[in-house]
């Protein structure tokens, strides 16, 4: 990573990197890089932000502190179309109301939970999960300039979970 926090573009989308790990620094810095780079003023249709932890989950390690959920829903939710985090080891979509973001959680890729206790192991979440799968796979997502997809696979490539958005002005 360049930084703690940082941007870059590709179009359609301008993405926003943050290094959860330094917890309310980086959300600050985070907040410095969107002042800096308005997101209403992108000129990108999307705005995806990524972290390794992640604000929402089902996951056993759960949503993050309730601080860090209000700085995230004061400064930044509006202005999202996409979370994008791993950390906990399972698939995860989530949304919180009708106009927020998506909080995608792709954490299953590598290593899965270790026994029947771990997979049981679950949380609840501030947000409404709209899919969960507690074993290994992968996200997928395709971007275009008017219309979004995301997409979960199993570990055998078989979808488990699509969305299909389209851009709101």
């Amino acid at each position: 990573m360049p930084n703690y926090s940082y941007s870059f573009e590709t179009w359609p989308v301008r993405f926003h990197a943050i290094n959860t790990n330094c917890h309310l620094n980086a959300w600050y810095r985070l907040y410095q890089s969107f002042d800096e780079h308005s997101m209403d003023n992108s000129g990108k249709p999307w705005n995806i932000v990524f972290g390794h932890h992640p604000v929402y989950s089902q996951g056993s390690h759960g949503d993050t502190d309730l601080v860090q959920q209000i700085i995230w829903n004061v400064l930044f939710e509006q202005e999202v179309d996409f979370y994008l985090s791993g950390h906990d080891h399972h698939l995860n979509a989530l949304r919180k109301g009708d106009s927020g973001p998506y909080y995608l959680v792709s954490g299953a890729g590598g290593a899965h939970y270790r026994d029947r206790e771990d997979i049981e192991d679950f949380s609840t979440s501030n947000a409404e999960s709209l899919f969960v799968h507690r074993d290994t796979g992968f996200l997928w997502m395709e971007i275009h300039e008017a219309s979004a997809t995301f997409q979960f696979y199993d570990k055998a490539g078989d979808l488990l979970y699509e969305k299909q958005l389209e851009q709101q002005d």
